[in-house]
């Protein structure tokens, strides 16, 4: 039993580390410019209070519960004279740091007798909800897993046949049922759970739990407010479903080989190796469930962006924690001690990487968006040119045109954050050889016609101060979604035409074409906007898709080493090298 002294000093130790991970994870967050898809939608949020509609003014493809999140900071920025951003961060921050408490409490409970289990896992998740999240902080994915977590213990609690109070479970049920109305891809994680709570606890079919009757009411409610309350987000879901599941489309052979899926893969193979050796078997179970769910979860998506695969990648982590904090001693086999070395060695690799990386956003903050524009000069320019009025961007990606918004102080004449839809549209034709073509009117499908209109009615009704146009690059294959000409497209229609004979050249800034709209009876001093032969390849060396890409490789080959080590091993225990058969 431990004495009194000594738990107060784990605990503050505990607190310290923790408060440690908090700081540092806040200042590579609050020191940043925003990320282009929270400040859209904090942008998105000001629109909708300002009277906008969600879905039809406001374009967005995600159901409407993080547009609420948003709006709830906005609305608490509004009412205290504090940047709406600002309250976003701290709210996200207080929401990790709430999720924290609420484990250790149950965690008490779980584990009574194992401090240093308990310690373990409270810093593994603060370590995987401060700062790993890294540049994907307050996404739909971070704050799904910070609501979330808790019932992972609460279901570890039910095996385990802990007594837990109806109206507290019911409570977790509610914050785990709204993460995953933030999120429906990752309803698999539930489903997982409730199906191994079931099969461990329930001899005959019953009554749900409290906790899971909550989860099924909050996404019953959450339906049917978006059957009632936003009607058009289903009929722009189904028109531009297809669009956007070939937008940014990876296989799933494709994602397996992910740097994401190497770790889960580690995390897999330290649990089939070690869990006949941990002392609570039901922890590794939630972790191992959650992770497989989660992950599948991020295939589904088809994307391949990092944040899809981070609540995954966080429950690897920690089963590959317990691997190190949660065996019986001594091992007798080889190959588990070969795995918990190669754990600890891997445990050791994430959190070096995890916050190495957040100290140096926090002591080199920058940006998120598009590495190909000097960004401070490009608001500088906006706001020079079109302070208190629009903008409209043409772009394929959301950084061209957020956080420019905002920091510029200018509205978005587009409905859009971005025009993926014409990405989607036309990803097979970028990736064939042979010079693009665009599509004639009757060629077009429902969503690249519904674009056609929608920007078209955009420009009429927005009259933009500016025009900025996403440079296009040679017309090759090798150059993907970058052989788009905005200008060429559009401009093949006259009505386009006529609108951008209103614009002059202003200026080159980066990737970015900038032009003025003319003002009634001035005079033309520069070129008209119009299509242009791209000279120029794109260029990923020193991009964030480059640093993915080293990433990929550096935890490939640190998978492969795994997998050799543990190969050796069980090669030595088949032929009767180091301990005796007898213990195998």
């Amino acid at each position: 039993m431990l004495s009194g002294s000594v738990l107060l000093s784990r605990r503050l130790v505990l607190l310290l580390v923790l408060t440690g991970l908090a700081a540092v994870a806040a200042l590579a967050e609050f020191r940043s410019i925003l990320r282009p898809d929270i400040a859209f939608l904090l942008y998105a949020a000001e629109r909708v209070l300002n009277g906008a509609k969600l879905y039809v003014d406001v374009v967005e493809i995600n159901p409407p519960l993080i547009v609420g999140f948003n709006l709830l900071a906005v609305i608490i920025g509004s009412a205290f004279d504090l940047p709406a951003a600002l309250v976003y961060r701290t709210g996200v921050l207080l929401l990790a740091g709430a999720t924290l408490c609420t484990s250790a409490a149950l965690l008490r409970r779980l584990l009574p007798d194992e401090a240093g289990v308990r310690a373990g896992l409270i810093l593994l998740a603060g370590l995987v909800l401060l700062p790993m999240p890294a540049v994907d902080y307050g996404q739909r994915e971070h704050l799904m897993l910070a609501l979330f977590m808790p019932y992972l213990w609460l279901v570890a609690m039910r095996v385990k046949r802990v007594p837990v109070g109806a109206p507290a479970a019911a409570m977790l049920g509610v914050l785990a049922g709204i993460g995953v109305g933030l999120k429906p891809h990752f309803l698999l994680g539930w489903l997982a759970l409730e199906t191994y709570r079931r099969l461990s606890t329930v001899k005959r079919l019953g009554a749900p739990a409290p906790e899971s009757t909550a989860v099924l009411v909050v996404l019953f409610v959450y339906s049917l407010f978006v059957l009632l309350a936003t009607p058009d987000y289903l009929l722009l879901a189904h028109k531009l479903g297809r669009a956007y599941a070939r937008f940014l489309y990876k296989s799933a052979g494709e994602l397996l080989l992910s740097w994401p899926a190497a770790i889960l893969l580690m995390a897999l193979l330290s649990y089939v190796a070690l869990r006949s050796a941990a002392k609570h078997r039901e922890v590794w179970d939630v972790l191992l469930l959650g992770s497989l769910a989660f992950f599948a979860g991020g295939l589904l998506q088809q994307k391949g962006l990092p944040y899809h695969f981070y609540p995954s990648l966080a429950l690897a982590t920690m089963l590959i924690g317990l691997g190190v904090l949660d065996i019986r001693e001594p091992l007798l086999r080889l190959s588990e001690r070969m795995y918990q070395i190669v754990a600890s060695a891997s445990l050791l690799t994430i959190v070096t990487a995890v916050v190495g990386t957040s100290v140096a956003n926090a002591t080199h903050p920058g940006w998120g968006g598009r590495p190909d524009v000097p960004f401070e000069r490009l608001v500088e320019v906006v706001r020079r040119h079109a302070a208190g009025g629009t903008i409209f961007v043409f772009s394929y990606h959301i950084g061209s045109a957020f956080p420019l918004v905002n920091y510029a102080g200018v509205e978005s004449a587009s409905r859009f954050p971005q025009l993926w839809i014409l990405a989607g549209e036309y990803v097979d034709r970028m990736r064939a050889a042979g010079p693009l073509r665009y599509r004639l009117a009757a060629e077009m499908s429902p969503a690249e016609r519904y674009l056609n209109q929608s920007v078209l009615a955009d420009l009429r009704r927005g009259q933009p101060h500016l025009l900025l146009v996403h440079r296009n690059a040679r017309d090759d294959p090798a150059n993907g979604l970058r052989r788009l000409d905005y200008l060429a497209y559009f401009g093949r229609d006259h009505r386009f035409a006529e609108l951008f004979a209103r614009y002059e050249f202003l200026d080159r800034i980066g990737e970015y074409v900038l032009y003025r709209r003319l003002a009634a009876g001035e005079s033309r001093n520069a070129p008209m906007p119009a299509a242009s032969t791209g000279t120029l390849d794109v260029q990923l060396g020193g991009s964030a898709v480059a640093g993915e890409r080293r990433a990929g490789r550096a935890t490939s080959a640190l998978a492969a080493v795994f997998l050799l080590v543990v190969a050796a091993s069980v090669w030595r225990e088949a032929k009767g090298v180091g301990p005796a058969r007898s213990a195998l």
